[in-house]
Formats: structure tokens, sequence, C-alpha cells
């Protein structure tokens, strides 16, 4: 089948359109959100992860000096010998929310502590930190 120039062009303009609304949607990944909560002896950390998702990334607490930690959920990949900064780490999390809990003595406020959450960009690989709000 041959096609005319003008059909030939509109086509060629008509696939890159096509693929430009297609890629715009899963290719740019707006930053993700965290925000830091508290409820009596417990610290939240709640992370909302972009799409498309990063191959993983890292959440951290970082607490008062003194401070116990008595438990976490999920389990941590690291809690510092001083036992102030948590980790955890995820490997390619879903898009969406992920929660993460330390039970800790004594109970803490939320301008105490401190989050954040830190990935590579799917893509360009850009380096993505987020502190976390306090709720």
């Amino acid at each position: 089948m041959t096609y005319s120039r003008t059909t030939a062009r509109l086509l060629f303009v008509a696939s890159l359109g096509l693929l430009f609304a297609l890629s715009a949607g899963t290719a740019i990944a707006g930053p993700g959100k965290a925000t830091l909560s508290t409820n009596k002896d417990q610290l939240h950390l709640s992370v909302t992860v972009p799409k498309p998702a990063p191959s993983s990334l890292i959440a951290q607490l970082k607490l008062t000096a003194g401070t116990t930690i008595i438990s976490t959920s999920p389990h941590t990949a690291k809690i510092d010998a001083g036992g102030s900064v948590v980790k955890w780490l995820v490997k390619n999390p879903p898009p969406g929310t992920i929660n993460f809990t330390a039970v800790i003595s004594p109970p803490a406020n939320a301008a105490s502590a401190s989050g954040s959450v830190t990935y590579r960009k799917p893509g360009d690989g850009t380096l993505v930190k987020i502190t976390a709000e306090n709720n």
C-alpha cells in the first residue's frame, strides 16, 4: 500500500502525538509526599509513592537523643547504635501509600522528631529527598 506525501506526514504527526499522549502520564513522576504524626508512644511516617514508582526507597525517622525504640513496623533495615535514627529500605515499592511506625519510649511529639524519604527518580536517576511534614 502506498500513501501520498500528505497522508504519510499526517500519519507520522498523528503517531508522534499519540506517543506523546501515552507517555505523558507515565514518564514524568511527580514528587512523592511524606507526613509525620504521633499517637502517644507511636510515630507514624506515611509516604506516598509516585507513579511510576522508584526501584527502591529509604524512609527515615530521626528521634531525639535518649529515645528508645521498642518496635517498628514494617521491620527496619537499620536502627543506629544510639537508637536515634531508624531506616527502612523498601525494594520495588508499589505506587500509593506506605506506612511506617516506630513505638518509642518516652513518648514524643512530631515536633521533636523528623522524617524523610529518599529515592532515585525513575527515568533520569535524579536523587529525590522529601522531608516529612508534621501532621
